[in-house]
């Protein structure tokens, strides 16, 4: 680790808008390479015979992500839906007239790419996800007992990360003054009177 290297820190910086790039990075290569959006990709392949359903779909109790691609899967979806040749307008309005549970049980049963997708106050009661120790109690300072979710990587060798609630406005302020930039007890006071802290 750089810190072990250089006896250094360093700032971490993660914007959302960064993270929002790299999950659409298959998009943005097909682009940078091809010059195609994802839409022009989509109407390219339809054009080709090369037919891929994707995205989410509303179904009679919430929504439903599908993912089926040429060959294979899109047979098995075909037959699932009982037609011969599924677009997204075929798969949209055999969706609207199941409930999540019906959607998600056809496809699973037929090997079609499918998951509900889940509200806030599902995600953190959903079976696997609790299984697979997604979420964990901390003890915060002011509101007690919360739930957090953990870290989403799982090493082989190393169990379970530390995870704590975040600090309180100022909870490290004395300990980083005088720990990591050598102010004195009184040092700290003079601040603390003078409003700076």
């Amino acid at each position: 680790r750089y810190r072990d290297k250089t006896g250094k820190g360093q700032w971490i910086d993660v914007a959302q808008a960064d993270c929002m790039v790299s999950l659409a990075s298959q998009a943005i290569v097909t682009y940078t390479v091809s010059g195609l959006t994802p839409l022009e990709v989509r109407r390219k392949r339809q054009s080709l015979g090369q037919v891929i359903v994707r995205g989410f779909f509303k179904d009679k109790d919430g929504y439903v992500a599908v993912l089926a691609s040429r060959g294979p899967m899109m047979e098995r979806l075909a037959k699932a839906l009982g037609v011969e040749e599924v677009d997204r307008e075929i798969l949209e309005r055999w969706v609207s007239e199941r409930t999540v549970q019906e959607v998600v049980d056809a496809l699973v049963e037929a090997d079609v790419a499918v998951a509900p997708v889940l509200n806030i106050d599902e995600v953190v009661e959903e079976p696997h996800l609790v299984a697979r120790g997604m979420f964990t109690e901390v003890e915060h300072p002011k509101l007690g007992r919360i739930k957090v979710p953990t870290y989403p990587v799982k090493f082989s060798e190393i169990r379970g990360f530390k995870v704590t609630s975040a600090p309180t406005l100022g909870q490290h302020t004395e300990e980083v003054l005088s720990s990591l930039l050598g102010y004195s007890k009184e040092e700290i006071e003079g601040l603390r009177r003078e409003g700076v802290i």
